[in-house]
């Protein structure tokens, strides 16, 4: 499989998993997030959704597997290289070394112009 049809997987599975997870009902023990397209001010904006997970690895598991393909980022940009950076910083979250909080903002650096956290 090449990139570009690496690329297309992706992008189908993460609107696929996006739509499935968006739905889910909060439990008192569910993990939730609100994330937005980064769209250009021009042409409206990114539109904003919460999304509640069981737990937080499966919070980091759509953040790795959803954000940097939906809403798409810009087409002049290295899709590959942006997955590979945010699986990086949450490799950083799940070992510990990086708070939420700070993996947030580093999330929000990596992302600028696909989705904000």
């Amino acid at each position: 499989m090449n990139d570009i049809e690496r690329i297309l997987a992706l992008e189908a599975a993460a609107d696929e998993r996006r739509s499935d997870d968006a739905m889910r009902e909060p439990k008192a023990t569910s993990w939730g997030m609100y994330s937005y397209g980064d769209a250009p001010a021009a042409i409206g904006g990114g539109m904003g959704s919460f999304t509640w997970f069981d737990n937080k690895t499966a919070l980091l598991k759509f953040v790795a597997e959803v954000l940097p393909f939906c809403p798409p980022g810009p087409s002049s940009s290295d899709l590959l290289a942006v997955e590979a950076k945010v699986r990086e910083v949450l490799a950083g979250v799940r070992a510990g070394d990086l708070d939420l909080e700070k993996a947030r903002k580093r999330l929000n650096v990596v992302l600028r112009s696909y989705s904000q956290i």
